[in-house]
């Protein structure tokens, strides 16, 4: 610490002033620096209070009202003359002896001897008695109104703030004390050795030779960043690109002297910073992952390296900071793992084993069904054989065909058969070899189908159609005696069953009664030829003719005569049966053998083409995220691996979006629920969606409408409506390679016509029939020109029915298709219905931070779901058990929100949610599952949940949803 006299110092016999010792100009821009950095206005006097420098900052009340008065102004040199006196302990920190406003000062002194006073102040807090510094306007006969005008419009800051910048004064003040004898003495040396200037010339040339150097190499790289901070958090040195990046995430102008704690707008990003900068200071060297920036300019992820900065004497004097920019690689990181999630919680939620082996038949995955049929759980599989789980017999069977597969190198299908747990179980199984990245089988992939139920099935249906077909042989044939005129002299009960006469009407009539008009008059002449024995093929014979019913039906009927003859003459014997039936099944039969084939050909070319839709995009993510590990990748290299990952994330989804779908629609899960809903904006939507595919493919996508804001107003399932217009608009992109594709709507008294039109290749007629059937395509070869399951239509046509509408087609191959549905009119309660999600949208900013639990067993569901809610909560919640949400929802009533997983362990979601509801009505609880099938929504919401989402979440449909309650519940709504 410096010692003062307080006495003014000579120079010879006259004073030694502070101008003689520094150039003002420098200490001009030294003081303006500190002004602008701190908030105070500041000014450098003599000791008796006269300034030297021009005041920085100043109010206007004191520059333009109080020291424009005689007394005002000789009373701030007073009060300047006794703040700047010496304090060794520090700086002097009082209310001006005139105004009262805050000032503080410290003396700036030559060898111990005082020269100058650095006053700064002019700002209030909160403490001030206003009322007692405005009557101060009477004392100086200043007029009063103006003075309090300007009194308000000075700075207001905390004492503990003041003091903080009073005791960085006193240090500055310290360290100018310091060099003003240097200075000095410098001086005289440079007016007494002219050549000593020079050589100290020369070696400041040399200085700034090598500082611009070492200047040059610390701004060079583009993407690090680099900056220092005093210990007091103000910045002494920065790279051009902290200068750049600063800008661009804060939209502030950094200098050096400027507070970074000032610049960090978020509390919670300044926080963060001031602890990291804390345990730097302390000593503490690390490196640290975090995210920074206002979301409404620019929020980048930083790989941050702290260390403190130590003077000669290793004393931490403040903090340097080493930043890489690591965006694009956090956000490449947290796709793939949403893309590992989804695969797996689909993998998991499948009711078929999926398993994975190496070479060795050494389980390397299962999922939880899979080992469930095995009679074991996943984990206790996983890096075992089959020969350590099931029977010797078993293991050598599945053993077997998984060698066949690797081996071969191609899909396997077939039924397995195994004896687990002392019961003999049938598997439909296929394999395929599982690949490395070279292309080399590094094991087998499968899933299997437990089809033991299904084949017993089959088996019983066997034998009961064999009973009903001994039931048909032992069932009695009509029996017709006629003599050889062809009267008919005998009839059974079978013959009165099959033909609907009985024998009392029959009798003695001519047998042409059963004989279709067209075959009588043959048939007669085959009986005379029967007589006469030249026609003896027919006797004992089984032919097919046709019979006529009393009622005139005629059907199809197997004939079997034989003859005798008695003393009346010669007889012939008739057992006829009624193969209408048999008939009608070998049609069937034959239909059924057809479309058996067909199925069979569809369903290879579906295997296919599902292996085509998986592993496509799956080797694009794979093989794209294998390429973003290179380290010289480019930043557009970077940004376009990782476009591709997306797009073929978004295809993946798509895909499995496209399987869910159709079959929940085919076990009758799907259901309706209509909302207000404006179709204008619906297609509006869905060409926002696909404008960049038709721009790809230099297409125009035109919506043609004709619909008012009031017409366009209907009650009807939103999403639906939306997916059946967007499948075929995808589909008309699709297979369009030039022209245009058209979307429009006219309305009906009863309903809304759609129609979506392109120039594409057409339909042939062969496929008419067929377009709207699952997994057909108008390319069902190998050559895979079209991607996609072939299933888009088929839902579109599902859901429009679903809907109350109907759909159908016009094409002509090679100039194009017309797709045109219709749904019911059902008109909105709200005319001109607004979009919904835009007025949401302009609401956002009304909700204030939320409190939000999170129930979510599964850590990385977990985490992504805290990540994205983080910015729109002030505090978030995390437990992984039903029991622990009821438990922590009633020690925190003030929770806002709770996104609730419903399989969880120990208590599961809607069994908490109703737990809930029994001591807390208020809290908005949001259900969110893996599963979609039918009734669980209700489940949930009768169990007291406000809402029901699935996986993967649509953060910014959650994000509307949390927005939609905020605005209804007025105690968690922030002022509009």
């Amino acid at each position: 610490m410096r010692k003062e006299t307080g006495k003014r110092g000579k120079k010879g016999q006259g004073e030694i002033k502070f101008e003689d010792i520094f150039v003002l100009k420098d200490i001009q821009r030294l003081q303006d620096m500190f002004s602008d950095a701190t908030g105070v206005a500041s000014v450098i006097t003599t000791p008796d209070g006269i300034p030297i420098t021009k005041p920085s900052n100043f109010t206007r009340l004191c520059s333009n009202v109080i020291q424009k008065t005689q007394k005002g102004s000789d009373k701030c040199k007073e009060s300047h003359s006794l703040i700047g006196g010496f304090n060794p302990e520090g700086p002097k920190v009082q209310s001006c002896l005139g105004c009262g406003l805050w000032e503080a000062g410290s003396g700036i002194s030559l060898d111990g001897i005082h020269v100058a006073n650095w006053i700064i102040g002019q700002v209030r807090n909160d403490e001030i008695d206003e009322n007692k510094i405005t009557a101060y306007a009477d004392e100086i006969k200043t007029d009063k109104k103006d003075f309090k005008k300007a009194l308000n419009e000075v700075p207001v800051m905390s004492t503990e703030q003041f003091k903080k910048v009073s005791d960085m004064l006193f240090l500055f003040a310290n360290e100018i004390s310091e060099k003003t004898f240097s200075n000095l003495q410098f001086k005289k040396q440079a007016e007494e050795n002219k050549r000593t200037a020079e050589l100290l010339k020369v070696s400041e040339d040399k200085y700034h030779k090598e500082l611009n150097v070492v200047h040059s190499i610390f701004e060079s790289p583009v993407d690090i960043i680099i900056f220092s901070l005093d210990r007091y958090y103000f910045y002494t040195e920065f790279t051009k690109y902290h200068k750049e990046t600063i800008k661009k995430i804060w939209g502030v102008d950094i200098r050096k002297g400027m507070n970074m704690l000032d610049i960090i707008s978020n509390p919670e990003d300044r926080i963060k910073a001031k602890t990291n900068f804390d345990r730097a200071l302390n000593g503490e060297h690390f490196i640290i992952t975090e995210y920074y920036g206002d979301e409404t300019l620019s929020r980048i992820s930083y790989e941050n390296y702290y260390s403190s900065v130590r003077n000669e004497k290793e004393e931490i004097v403040g903090v340097s900071v080493f930043s890489i920019d690591v965006t694009q690689r956090e956000q490449a990181n947290d796709e793939i793992i949403r893309q590992r999630n989804l695969i797996s919680s689909i993998i998991e939620s499948s009711s078929e084993a999926i398993f994975a082996k190496d070479l060795n038949g050494k389980y390397l995955f299962i999922n939880e069904a899979g080992a469930e049929m095995l009679g074991y759980r996943a984990a206790d599989v996983v890096g075992r054989t089959d020969s350590e789980l099931l029977s010797d017999a078993t293991a050598r069977e599945f053993r077997k065909s998984d060698e066949n597969v690797i081996s071969d190198g191609q899909l396997f299908i077939k039924e397995e058969e195994g004896l687990i747990g002392g019961k003999l179980y049938t598997f439909l199984s296929h394999k395929s070899p599982l690949l490395d990245n070279s292309g080399n089988a590094i094991g087998i992939i499968g899933v299997s189908n437990d089809i033991t139920e299904r084949k017993q099935s089959e088996l019983a249906l066997r034998e009961s159609e064999t009973k009903f077909r001994d039931v048909m042989q032992t069932a009695k044939d009509a029996i017709i005696i006629v003599d050889t005129k062809g009267i008919i002299t005998g009839w059974n009960k079978g013959a009165e069953s099959i033909f609907g006469y009985n024998e009392v009407d029959i009798l003695n009539k001519e047998l042409n009664l059963i004989i279709p008009e067209q075959y009588r008059n043959n048939h007669h002449k085959s009986i005379q030829k029967t007589v006469n024995g030249d026609e003896t093929g027919v006797i004992g014979k089984t032919r097919e003719l046709s019979g006529q019913h009393k009622n005139g039906t005629v059907f199809p009927l197997e004939l079997s005569m034989s003859e005798f003859e008695t003393a009346s003459g010669k007889f012939f014997t008739a057992i006829i049966r009624d193969i209408t039936l048999r008939k009608q099944s070998e049609e069937e039969l034959f239909k059924a053998k057809e479309k058996a084939e067909e199925s069979d050909r569809l369903k290879s070319t579906f295997l296919t083409n599902i292996s085509h839709e998986i592993r496509t995009p799956m080797n694009g993510i794979l093989g794209f995220t294998n390429l973003l590990k290179e380290p010289r990748l480019s930043a557009n290299e970077r940004q376009e691996y990782i476009s591709i990952i997306e797009t073929s994330s978004h295809r993946l989804l798509n895909t499995i979006n496209d399987i869910v779908n159709i079959s929940l629609i085919k076990a009758g899960q799907t259901e309706i629920s209509e909302e207000e809903t404006n179709i204008n904006t619906l297609i509006e939507r869905v060409c926002k969606l696909y404008q960049p595919d038709a721009a790809n493919k230099k297409l125009e996508l035109v919506f043609d409408k004709s619909l008012t804001e009031c017409e366009a107003a209907v009650h009807t399932d939103s999403e639906k409506l939306f997916a059946v217009i967007s499948g075929i608009v995808n589909n008309a992109i699709k297979f369009t390679a030039r022209g245009s594709v058209h979307i429009g709507c006219t309305k009906s008294d009863n309903y809304f016509d759609f129609s979506v039109t392109d120039t594409g290749i057409g339909i042939s007629e062969g496929m008419n029939d067929l377009i709207f059937e699952p997994f057909r395509q108008v390319d069902e070869t190998n050559s895979k020109k079209f991607e996609g399951a072939g299933l888009g239509l088929t839902i579109a046509k599902a859901y429009t029915e679903m809907l109350g509408g109907s759909i159908h087609f016009e094409s002509k191959e090679g100039k194009g298709t017309g797709f045109y549905f219709t749904i019911p009119v059902r008109p909105s309660a709200l005319k001109g219905l607004r979009d919904i999600k835009s007025v949401t949208e302009g609401k956002k900013a009304a909700v204030k931070k939320l409190r939000v639990l999170i129930a979510e067993d599964d850590e990385i569901s977990g985490k992504l779901i805290s990540i994205s809610l983080d910015k729109i909560s002030r505090e978030i919640i995390t437990v992984r058990t039903g029991k622990d949400a009821v438990d922590t929802c009633r020690a925190n009533p003030d929770i806002d929100f709770i996104v609730m997983d419903i399989d969880m362990p120990v208590m599961n979601g809607t069994e908490a949610a109703k737990q809930i509801r029994l001591f807390n009505s208020k809290v908005v609880i949001i259900a969110q599952t893996a599963f979609n099938f039918a009734g669980e929504r209700e489940l949930a919401l009768e169990a007291g949940c406000n809402e029901y989402i699935t996986k993967p979440i649509d953060f910014n449909n959650l994000k509307k949803i949390m927005s939609q309650y905020s605005e209804q519940e007025s105690d968690i709504l922030s002022p509009l």
